[in-house]
């Protein structure tokens, strides 16, 4: 068993050895090949001692008819007459007189065949001799220890009966059969020799990309998914499989490129808290028990960036899935939520200019502090990089309520777009430490409308703004709805 068949695990111990998907291929495809190759050889031969049977069976009536024909045309019955009319070194005749017992016969050796039964008379008989002997006629020495066919007539001329009887040994049948036996069996022999052979070189050929998988995925390691299958070739279940398994691999590989990049993008966003906390735990080790301005000054930061690593954890886990099953879907209108929300704008967002657009309630099936976050989301981004104030708008269309949210400010190039919802991600590279936030805020938003079935798009360019719109299917009318309103 190959590497392939039968992979070592980790432990050391291999798992219980089984067949090849070749091995089976070729057991199967063998048996019913070779099973069909001796139906067939069968039918050959039962046709074909079917067809020499009735050969001789035709044969035995003409020598019969031939000899019937003689005796009532008057004709004298001798054993020279006989074989004259017999053709054939296979065939002896006997003319037997039932009136005086005359036999007449082309062989003494017919002396040791019993007269067939009347039950017998009328048709075609096998018939063996009483004695194994043997005798010579024409200098060749003839064996009637076999099987005879027998075929009996009657004649009648000048009021005297006669019986006929023709016999013919099989040794020309018995001999060809014998040859078609020996044939069959070497040609079936040969054969399955051959569909083995070559059923073995198919298989291997055919399941070779799936070797070549296997030998692939054996590879493949977390430390290196950059390996691929060879899928060239013609365009069958085999190149699809393999098409599919690189697939699955570019996506494993993105997934886990992700992975690192967040691990990465957020050990760094926590190292900056925590080094200010340190530093500040070290200053007031240092000063803070004897300088009052040290001591407010430490703790407001350490408070301060304790906040903040509170709001990332929670940011954090969050995009985890670990406050997935939080949401609490009722009927929410999207108006309302984005009115609120303005309010609440105006107290802790100081100097933002935000205007709400929302003349229809727009009712949705939503978790409302969910979609108030949604919004905040987008409102605190358009706000950092608007410059003369952000539109809120909420409208629908004809099965979908949406909300959108538009900035001023200096729009996002194009070649960020594809990016502003991966975690950590900030477009404004040159300006990332200048505006606040942990690049998580769109992140976040891409998870809820994707908790609530919602589609969020932005459009933008450089210093044209950007617009960002989250699609909510329509609310279907609950029943509790119905019966209010009805």
């Amino acid at each position: 068993m190959s590497k392939i068949d039968n992979p070592p695990r980790k432990n050391g111990a291999r798992p219980k050895r089984t067949m090849a998907i070749s091995d089976k291929i070729i057991l199967i495809h063998g048996c019913v090949s070779g099973f069909a190759i001796i139906l067939i050889s069968l039918f050959i031969f039962v046709n074909a001692s079917i067809y020499f049977r009735g050969v001789s069976r035709r044969e035995l009536e003409t020598v019969a008819e031939s000899v019937q024909s003689h005796i009532e045309s008057g004709g004298e019955i001798s054993p020279d007459i006989l074989n004259d009319i017999k053709q054939s070194r296979y065939i002896e005749i006997r003319a037997i007189n039932l009136s005086n017992f005359f036999r007449s016969q082309t062989s003494p050796a017919l002396d040791h065949f019993p007269i067939p039964p009347q039950s017998e008379q009328n048709g075609v008989y096998m018939a063996t001799p009483s004695a194994n002997i043997s005798i010579r006629i024409g200098g060749f020495k003839d064996s009637y220890d076999s099987r005879f066919m027998g075929l009996t007539r009657f004649a009648e001329y000048n009021g005297e009966r006669f019986v006929i009887q023709v016999f013919r040994r099989d040794t020309p049948e018995r001999d060809i059969m014998r040859l078609f036996g020996l044939l069959f069996i070497s040609a079936n022999a040969v054969g399955l020799i051959g569909i083995f052979a070559t059923d073995k070189y198919i298989s291997k050929r055919i399941l070779k990309p799936i070797t070549q998988l296997s030998l692939t995925a054996e590879r493949i390691s977390v430390e290196d998914l950059s390996m691929r299958i060879d899928a060239t070739g013609p365009d069958d279940e085999i190149k699809q499989l393999a098409v599919t398994f690189n697939d699955m691999i570019a996506r494993l590989e993105d997934a886990f490129n992700k992975q690192k990049q967040f691990i990465y993008d957020a050990s760094h966003e926590l190292r900056t808290p925590i080094s200010v906390i340190q530093g500040y735990a070290n200053l007031l080790r240092r000063w803070g028990k004897s300088d009052d301005a040290v001591l407010e000054e430490s703790i407001e930061s350490i408070n301060s960036e304790t906040k903040r690593m509170a709001t990332l954890i929670k940011k954090l886990l969050f995009l985890a899935g670990a406050e997935s099953a939080a949401f609490d879907m009722t009927e929410v209108s999207l108006s309302d939520a984005a009115k609120e929300v303005q309010k609440e704008a105006a107290v802790t967002l100081k100097g933002a200019n935000v205007t709400v657009d929302a003349p229809n309630p727009c009712f949705v099936t939503a978790d409302y502090g969910a979609v108030k976050q949604l919004i905040w989301i987008l409102l605190e981004n358009a706000v950092k990089y608007g410059k003369t104030g952000v539109v809120i708008t909420v409208g629908e269309t004809a099965d979908t309520c949406f909300f959108s949210v538009r900035n001023n400010g200096a729009g996002i190039a194009p070649e960020d777009l594809p990016y502003i919802f991966d975690r950590f991600y900030r477009a404004d590279k040159s300006r990332s430490n200048e505006i606040p936030g942990t690049g998580l805020g769109l992140a976040i938003a891409k998870r809820i409308t994707d908790a609530h079935d919602a589609k969020i798009s932005v459009e933008s360019a450089p210093n044209e703004g950007a617009l960002f719109t989250v699609k909510f299917p329509k609310k279907c009318e609950t029943e509790d709805s119905y019966e209010k309103n009805n």
